[in-house]
């Protein structure tokens, strides 16, 4: 009988059991367009800064890495 892998077994984990939180932030992705007062439009989809993972709409976290999304931008 094999005994299955529990999260704790993994070498990524800390002994204790604990995560530390990976913090990101969202990429927005930027169209051109001269009848914008900007000249731009912002699209509602954007990109995680952590994983580079595309999603079509913002989140709490990102969908593929977990990455809590309430960092500021580097400008």
């Amino acid at each position: 009988m094999t005994r299955s892998k529990r999260r704790s077994d993994s070498p990524m984990m800390p002994e204790d059991g604990s995560r530390k939180a990976v913090h990101a932030y969202w990429i927005h992705q930027k169209v051109n367009n001269a009848s914008s007062v900007t000249g731009y439009f912002i699209l509602p989809s954007c990109i995680c800064s952590n994983c580079g993972n595309y999603v079509t709409s913002e989140r709490d976290r990102c969908p593929k890495c977990r990455a809590v999304m309430d960092a500021v931008p580097k400008k």
